[in-house]
């Protein structure tokens, strides 16, 4: 089947928006604000009635909410496709992601890219899924390797890396150093 009849046959599909972080404590709608826009028009270029799903979570394991949500719709038939920026924002675990693909195949959904539609009924689709999916989660294991290693090195230079820091300090954003406040005396 030609991707012009596959996307034809489509008419209402789920949006979802994953980042792993806010980095920046920017917000989830100024964080996926780009991605949003570029699926949004996709759709309407298309005429497609969408539902979207957005989060900030890792794409390691499925304990996500918004994704468990979409795929209870999904596996009650409610879209023929999920329109995501790429492939990796559904999973980058080489053991979830085709537990993900497999929902979809059953309920005949298409994974909608904005530069690929793929129909999991045809083999070049799925290997190609199966590949990419592979390669996302060995760069998920190097991202998380030269995180730590960064995390490691700043640690060594005395800069406070574990999030919120302990009660009677702040994280002076300059030096990246903890301070004590004023609530440090009563500590």
């Amino acid at each position: 089947m030609r991707k012009d009849v596959v996307i034809s046959m489509i008419n209402n599909v789920a949006i979802y928006l994953r980042l792993s972080r806010d980095e920046e404590n920017k917000g989830i709608e100024a964080i996926l604000s780009n991605h949003r826009k570029t699926l949004i028009n996709l759709c309407k270029q298309n005429k497609w009635k969408f539902d979207t799903y957005e989060e900030i979570a890792s794409s390691y394991n499925m304990f996500r909410e918004q994704l468990n949500i979409m795929l209870e719709k999904v596996k009650n038939n409610e879209y023929d496709a999920v329109v995501v920026m790429d492939v990796d924002r559904l999973s980058r675990n080489e053991f979830e992601a085709p537990i993900i693909h497999k929902v979809l195949l059953d309920s005949d959904t298409n994974i909608v890219t904005p530069s690929k539609t793929y129909d999991l009924h045809k083999d070049e689709d799925t290997l190609l899924l199966g590949v990419q999916s592979l390669v996302a989660a060995q760069e998920y294991k190097q991202i998380r390797k030269r995180m730590q290693r960064g995390k490691t090195f700043a640690m060594e230079k005395g800069y406070w890396v574990h999030g919120t820091p302990p009660l009677g300090y702040d994280k002076d954003s300059e030096t990246r150093k903890l301070i004590p406040n004023d609530e440090a005396k009563h500590v």
